[in-house]
């Protein structure tokens, strides 16, 4: 069972954000997928033991 998500906070500079916004619009995906995506790419190549706490996608992500 996957665990009840949390929220995660950041400051980032509002030129970036914007930018970040409108390439996730073109690309019609939400700026949540993308962020959650770059987080588990993260975890996957920087932890050294086993990835079984992280969910896999469906199709092959």
């Amino acid at each position: 069972m996957e665990a009840k998500p949390a929220r995660l906070t950041i400051l980032i500079d509002a030129d970036k954000k914007k930018a970040f916004e409108a390439v996730c619009a073109a690309q019609d995906i939400t700026v949540s997928q993308v962020l959650r995506q770059l987080i588990r790419e993260y975890i996957v190549r920087h932890q050294p033991h086993d990835h079984a706490g992280l969910p896999r996608r469906r199709g092959g992500g």
